[in-house]
């Protein structure tokens, strides 16, 4: 049976979070494991799945995930095609999902929090000046056709968030962990973004490991 897939059941709340603001959006992975005694092959072909009560954001993160596997060779199929939204939380469903399809592997994401920070960013003062403009060829009384204004811009605080999300990737043979990271989103967008640089991020990884063929 699938390690750890008994803490992803009792971890099934919404993968994503509603977003908070438009924004300069990163995304990076944090906390990533690879499993260095793994001596099998790359993986050729991968179910994946996303834990979430949300169909709609589990449809979208898995179909984003199977076309970045599919783009870089990598034969993907996405868990709603064979599982039920019910049947993604149980490890015995998974397992009969992969049984004798030529599955390498299993990618099991799920959410793992978010944090809210509010920053505020302070007024200034600052002295203008109307009138005259260019003062050359005006001599001294330029200066009296001016106007000097004080003028203050208010404080101000905004919301931003971080999601994060835990990615893991397990072997077929032996059912045994082979990579894991931990991916921190700020200030998303919209929930596709986060997704979709999320699959970017974790195939990178993985391919850099030589864990994909």
């Amino acid at each position: 049976m699938i390690e750890g897939m008994s803490r992803v059941k009792t971890a099934a709340t919404a993968l994503l979070l509603a977003i908070v603001s438009a924004g300069c959006m990163s995304t990076k992975l944090v906390d990533v494991w690879q499993d260095d005694s793994y001596t099998g092959r790359p993986l050729g072909k991968v179910l994946v799945v996303a834990v979430t009560s949300e169909e709609r954001s589990r449809r979208i993160f898995e179909d984003s995930f199977v076309r970045e596997f599919r783009a870089q060779g990598v034969d993907a199929v996405a868990g709603y095609s064979v599982l039920s939204e019910a049947a993604a939380l149980e490890k015995e469903a998974i397992s009969r999902a992969i049984d004798g399809k030529d599955f390498d592997g299993v990618v099991i994401s799920q959410h793992a929090g978010s944090e809210e920070e509010t920053v505020y960013y302070p007024g200034r003062t600052r002295t203008e000046s109307w009138g005259a403009g260019d003062r050359r060829g005006y001599g001294y009384d330029g200066y009296f056709h001016r106007t000097w204004e004080t003028v203050s811009d208010p404080g101000y605080t905004a919301e931003y968030t971080t999601v994060f999300i835990e990615t893991n990737v397990y072997e077929t043979t032996d059912q045994k962990l082979i990579w894991s990271g931990r991916s921190e989103t700020y200030d998303p967008a919209s929930t596709v973004a986060i997704i979709d640089a999320l699959s970017k991020e974790v195939i990178t990884s993985m391919k850099k490991g030589g864990l994909l063929r």
